[in-house]
């Protein structure tokens, strides 16, 4: 992993260098390693003001499991991936065209896990902060798992009402409209709390909400990055923190085996 350097970077205005570097400051935890493992990028670009959005994807209506979700990038860690970001940079190639190349798709953090999936099959997820920094950069779609990629302002994350650029796209019509919304279920972790939901809309008619596992993770990386709340409550009242949840899981797993 390498240290994030924004020097020569063109394009950032200063209040996304600060971001970025609220980002780089993150240490991940320890002693999460267990179980199965997975990635996903956080993949972060430079907006047309020098603001910051996120990459997002569209998964292809022919796979078996989520069809035509939205989601990061990502997917399991290989025994011959060497560490996690690996995998998440593994991942984009091979889903995006995404270049392994440590300086047009910088490295920027490691953030603590995230459970996604449910009872022995759950897997912990690390998301994998880069920003890339190649405007020319044409992505290359792996059409057998995603039919296309899309972005969305970082900091829309952290609020109820849609951002300028999603309104400019016609599906949202004014600021009043629904962009955000949340629903509280069981928590699969533990029967005995609730796992709020959260759901932002695309501003795209053809693009499902971002949801669930995708929302969460969005959710904390601006909330990082800005270094400030969401405008909503972001927990159900008794739901467990998130890294209680992935040692939960993978404790579950370890005593299956016994």
């Amino acid at each position: 992993m390498t240290t994030l350097k924004l020097d020569d970077v063109n394009g950032l205005n200063v209040e996304s260098k600060e971001r970025l570097r609220n980002l780089s400051n993150i240490i991940p935890p320890m002693g999460y390693d267990k179980g199965k493992q997975a990635a996903v990028m956080v993949a972060l670009f430079i907006g047309r003001l020098g603001d910051l959005h996120v990459l997002l994807s569209q998964r292809s209506d022919f796979l078996s499991s989520y069809p035509g979700d939205t989601c990061l990038i990502g997917g399991r860690k290989e025994p011959s991936d060497v560490d996690v970001e690996y995998t998440a940079r593994r991942e984009a190639e091979e889903e995006i065209g995404l270049p392994i190349d440590y300086d047009c798709v910088r490295y920027v953090a490691t953030l603590p896990p995230h459970l996604a999936g449910y009872g022995l099959s759950a897997v912990t997820v690390w998301p994998i902060v880069c920003l890339i920094t190649d405007r020319a950069l044409v992505p290359m779609l792996n059409e057998d798992e995603v039919q296309r990629i899309f972005s969305h302002p970082l900091e829309s994350f952290l609020s109820h009402r849609p951002d300028k650029l999603l309104l400019r796209l016609g599906h949202l019509e004014d600021e009043s409209d629904a962009y955000h919304w949340h629903f509280d279920d069981v928590d699969p972790v533990s029967s005995r709390h609730s796992l709020r939901k959260h759901v932002f809309e695309t501003g795209r008619n053809t693009i499902k909400p971002i949801l669930g596992f995708t929302a969460r993770v969005m959710i904390r990386v601006a909330e990082i990055a800005c270094q400030r709340p969401a405008s909503f409550i972001v927990d159900a009242p008794n739901q467990i923190p998130e890294l209680e949840r992935v040692k939960i899981s993978q404790e579950r797993r370890t005593t299956a085996r016994l």
